[in-house]
C-alpha cells in the first residue's frame, strides 16, 4: 500500500513539475507616474516583445495605483513599450533574466498635441499622428464622459472637431442629427459622413413617418457611455480609399474594451440626472402670440443609469455594460426611453491570432410631437396666426389645443449591431485581417388622431390611424493584408491590399385607415375607411478593392499613395466601376537639424484624394413601371425614368497643413483645403411631348467648389490637454449646361 501511495505521489509530482516550473516564470514590475505631477497613471498599456524574430508578445496594464506586474515567458533582449492616451509613449530595450526579480519605474511625459496617438489614416491604415500626412481628429470620449453625461453621439462631437459642424435637426429628444463636414462634400449629396462602429458600417438615417420633419435618428440609439474614442477623417484627401459615399469624410467610433483594476477586474456604476429646458423664448417681435407659444414649453426631467464590468487576462479581455436613459422633451408628447446592452470580448488563442467580438442590443421608444411641416403642429397652430384681440384668427386656428395635443406619434426601435474580427500574424512582417459586420434594425411607427376630438378643418372625421413596419439590414465585409518590408537601411515601407463589400436592404409596409367607431378602439382593423396602403423594398450593393503603399525615409519623410476601384448597383450600366486615387506626403522639419530645440514637433503635410457621391438607387436603371389605381381599375404607369450613363459625383480635395509643438508645452495645427466637385447629379423634367409622362431624368451636369481653413491650438495643463478650434469656409456653385 505504501509503495502504491509513494508511486502515486511521485507520478503526481512529475506531472505537476512542468506546471510548477511555468508558474515560477519570473517577470518584472514597477509603477508608472506622470513626469510632471508624480501622480499615478492607471490603464497604461504595456507590451513586451522578444526582439529575436519580433514575434513573441506579452503584456498587461497598470492598475488604479499605477502599479503593474508583467510575466515574461522568454529571456534575452526584450523591447517594452509603455503607452497611454495623452502621454508620449516610451520604448525601452532590456536584457531580461527570468531568475532575477526586476523593477522598472516609468515616468511618462504629457503628449500635448497627441504626437504618439495612433490614428486611422485610411480604410486599412493607421499611423502615429506625428507622421500622418492627412488631417485626422481624434476625440478621447472616455475622458469627456468621466464627469459628464451626453444624450447621444452628436453632443460628444459638437464644437470639438475643427471642420465638423454637428447640430440637431429639431428640438425634440431622439430627433435627427445633421453633420456638415468642411464644404459639404458635393452639390446634392446628403452631406453625411460614413459612420463605423467597431468596424461595422452603421445606418446614419432619419426614420419614422407621419410627423413632418420630426424624425428619429438611428444614431440616437447608441449609448455614449460605451464609447472609448472617435476619429474623424474629414474629406476625400483622407477618405478616398473608402470609395463611393466617402466624399464627406468618415467617422469611426470605437467602444470600450477590457481593462483591469487592482482586483483583476473593473466594475463601475454611474447615475446622472438633469432637466431639458427651453433655450430661447419667443418675443412679440417674432410673433404676436409669443406668450401663447412660450406657454407650451416645459421642463423635462432626464435620468440615466449605467453599469459596466470589464477585465483583462493574458489571453482574453471583456467589457460588458447596461444603460438606461429616460428623457422628457420640452414640448408635450415628446419622450425617449432607451436601453442598451453591450458585450465586447477579445480572445488570443495564440501569439499569432486575435479574435474580437462585439455585440450591442438596443431598444428605443420615442414619442414625438407634431411640428415643422404639419398644420396640426403645436407651434404652427400657435405662431402662424395672431391673437384674436389683435384682429387675428386666434391661436390654434387649424385645430383645438386639445386635438393638437391628442395626436400620438410613437416609434419603437429594436436593433442589433455586431461584428466578428480576426487578426492573424503568420509572419513578423505580414498581418491579415478580416471582419464581418451587421447592423439590423426594425422599427414600427404609429400615429393616431382620436375619434372623439375635432379635426374637421383638415378633413379628418371620426379618427385616423396610420402604422408602418420597417426592417433595415446592413452587412459589410472587410478583408485586408499588410506587408512590412525594408528595401534599405534608410527606407521602411508597408504595402496594403484589401477589399470591401457592403449590402443594404430595406423592407417596409404601411397602412392608413379612418372612421373609427370609438376612441377606445385603436386597432387598425377597426377603421371602416381605407385611406392608403403600400409596401417598399430597396436593395443596394457596393464593393471595391484598393491598394496603398506607404514609405518612410530616415523616419522624417513619409510618403503614401493609393487607389481604389469601386462598383455599386446605383451606377449606370455604361459606367460599371470608378477609380479613386489618393497621395500624401509629410515632412518632419524638426528632424532635419535646422530648427532650434524649442520645436519638439514641426510637421508639414499635404494630401490629395478623390471620392464620390453615389446616384440614387434607381438613377442608373431604365424605365420603372408602377401600379396606379384609377376609377376604371388598376393600371401600369411610368413612375421613374433613369439614365444608364449616370456616374457618381466626383469630389476632389487638396489639403495642406502644418502641426507645431513648442517645448512639449503648447502647440497648434492649421489646415487649408480646397474641394472640387464635378458631375453633380441634377434631375430635369422631360417635356410632355416626349410621351415620358413628364417625369424627371437624372443627369451629370452640376459642379461646386469650396475651400476653407481649420485651426486648433493646444496647451499643456496638469497633464491634460485643452483644445480650441476655428473654422472658415467659402463656396461657389456652378451649373454646367
Amino acid at each position: 500500500m505504501r509503495t502504491c501511495l509513494s508511486t502515486a505521489i511521485l507520478l503526481l509530482a512529475m506531472c505537476c513539475t512542468p506546471h510548477a516550473m511555468r508558474a515560477q516564470v519570473q517577470g518584472f514590475s514597477g509603477s508608472v507616474v506622470d513626469a510632471a505631477t508624480g501622480e499615478a497613471l492607471a490603464d497604461v498599456n504595456i507590451v513586451v516583445m522578444q526582439r529575436s524574430g519580433q514575434r513573441a508578445r506579452t503584456g498587461g496594464m497598470s492598475d488604479a495605483a499605477g502599479r503593474y506586474s508583467i510575466a515574461v515567458p522568454f529571456e534575452g533582449t526584450i523591447t517594452v513599450r509603455f503607452s497611454h492616451v495623452g502621454y508620449r509613449a516610451q520604448t525601452r530595450d532590456f536584457t531580461f533574466d527570468a531568475s532575477v526579480a526586476t523593477r522598472y519605474d516609468i515616468r511618462l511625459e504629457a503628449d500635448v498635441v497627441g504626437l504618439d496617438e495612433v490614428v486611422v489614416t485610411g480604410v486599412a491604415s493607421r499611423a502615429e499622428k506625428n507622421r500622418a500626412e492627412v488631417a485626422v481628429s481624434r476625440l478621447d470620449a472616455s475622458e469627456l464622459l468621466e464627469g459628464n453625461a451626453y444624450q447621444d453621439v452628436s453632443q460628444l462631437l459638437a464644437a470639438k472637431v475643427p471642420g465638423l459642424r454637428v447640430s440637431p435637426s429639431s428640438g425634440t429628444v431622439g430627433g435627427g442629427i445633421n453633420f456638415s463636414m468642411r464644404s459639404g462634400g458635393g452639390l446634392f449629396g446628403s452631406g453625411q459622413p460614413l459612420l463605423y462602429l467597431d468596424g461595422v458600417r452603421i445606418a446614419n438615417d432619419e426614420i419614422g413617418d407621419f410627423t413632418g420633419g420630426q424624425f428619429v435618428s438611428t444614431l440616437a440609439d447608441l449609448n455614449p457611455e460605451d464609447i472609448e474614442n472617435i476619429e474623424v477623417l474629414k474629406g476625400p484627401a483622407s477618405a478616398a480609399l473608402y470609395g463611393t459615399s466617402g466624399s464627406n469624410g468618415v467617422i469611426r467610433i470605437t467602444t470600450k474594451r477590457g481593462r483591469r483594476g487592482a482586483g483583476g477586474s473593473d466594475i463601475g456604476y454611474k447615475i446622472a440626472s438633469g432637466w431639458n429646458e427651453q433655450a430661447t423664448k419667443y418675443t412679440r417681435d417674432m410673433a404676436l402670440t409669443a406668450d401663447a407659444a412660450n406657454a407650451l414649453f416645459r421642463s423635462g426631467p432626464v435620468t440615466e443609469q449605467s453599469v459596466h464590468f470589464s477585465g483583462r487576462a493574458p489571453n482574453y479581455d471583456y467589457y460588458a455594460s447596461y444603460a438606461n436613459r429616460s428623457e422628457t422633451g420640452i414640448l408635450p408628447n415628446n419622450t425617449l426611453g432607451r436601453n442598451s446592452f453591450r458585450l465586447n470580448a477579445a480572445v488570443l488563442p495564440s501569439e499569432l491570432l486575435r479574435v474580437n467580438v462585439s455585440a450591442n442590443a438596443l431598444f428605443s421608444d420615442t414619442r414625438r410631437p407634431l411640428n415643422d411641416n404639419s398644420i396640426i403642429g403645436m407651434l404652427g397652430n400657435t405662431l402662424i396666426f395672431g391673437p384674436a384681440e389683435a384682429g387675428g384668427q386666434g391661436t390654434y386656428f387649424f385645430a383645438d389645443s386639445a386635438a393638437v395635443q391628442g395626436v400620438v406619434s410613437d416609434t419603437r426601435t429594436r436593433r442589433f449591431i455586431g461584428s466578428v474580427e480576426a487578426e492573424l500574424t503568420p509572419l513578423p512582417t505580414l498581418s491579415l485581417r478580416g471582419l464581418v459586420g451587421y447592423d439590423g434594425s426594425s422599427w414600427r411607427s404609429e400615429q393616431t388622431y382620436p375619434s372623439n376630438l375635432d379635426y374637421s378643418r383638415i378633413g379628418v372625421l371620426q379618427g385616423w390611424r396610420a402604422v408602418s413596419d420597417n426592417t433595415l439590414d446592413l452587412v459589410n465585409v472587410d478583408l485586408y493584408a499588410r506587408w512590412l518590408w525594408s528595401p534599405s537601411a534608410r527606407l521602411t515601407a508597408s504595402s496594403t491590399v484589401g477589399a470591401q463589400a457592403f449590402l443594404r436592404t430595406l423592407r417596409g409596409t404601411s397602412l392608413t385607415k379612418s372612421e373609427f367607431p370609438s376612441d377606445l378602439i385603436t386597432s387598425i382593423g377597426a377603421g371602416s375607411r381605407f385611406e392608403q396602403g403600400g409596401e417598399q423594398f430597396a436593395d443596394s450593393r457596393e464593393a471595391g478593392v484598393f491598394f496603398q503603399q506607404d514609405v518612410a525615409v530616415d523616419d522624417r519623410i513619409f510618403l503614401s499613395a493609393g487607389v481604389r476601384n469601386d462598383y455599386a448597383s446605383a451606377i449606370g450600366a455604361d459606367a460599371p466601376s470608378v477609380w479613386y486615387p489618393r497621395a500624401g506626403v509629410a515632412l518632419r522639419l524638426d528632424r532635419f537639424g535646422f530648427l532650434p530645440p524649442l520645436f519638439t514637433l514641426a510637421k508639414l503635410r499635404a494630401a490629395y484624394g478623390e471620392a464620390g457621391i453615389l446616384p440614387g438607387p434607381l438613377d442608373g436603371s431604365g424605365l420603372r413601371w408602377g401600379a396606379v389605381p384609377t376609377g376604371s381599375g388598376t393600371g401600369a404607369a411610368l413612375v421613374f425614368i433613369g439614365n444608364s450613363e449616370i456616374e457618381p459625383e466626383r469630389v476632389k480635395e487638396l489639403e495642406i497643413g502644418m502641426e507645431v509643438e513648442f517645448s512639449a508645452a503648447a502647440g497648434f495645427d492649421v489646415t487649408w483645403y480646397r474641394q472640387y466637385a464635378r458631375n453633380s447629379i441634377i434631375s430635369f423634367l422631360n417635356p410632355p411631348s416626349t410621351g415620358l409622362t413628364a417625369t424627371a431624368t437624372p443627369r451629370n451636369v452640376g459642379a461646386i467648389d469650396g475651400e476653407g481653413v481649420e485651426a486648433a491650438s493646444t496647451r499643456a495643463s496638469s497633464a491634460a490637454r485643452s483644445r480650441s478650434s476655428t473654422r472658415a469656409s467659402s463656396g461657389t456653385i456652378q451649373l454646367i449646361p
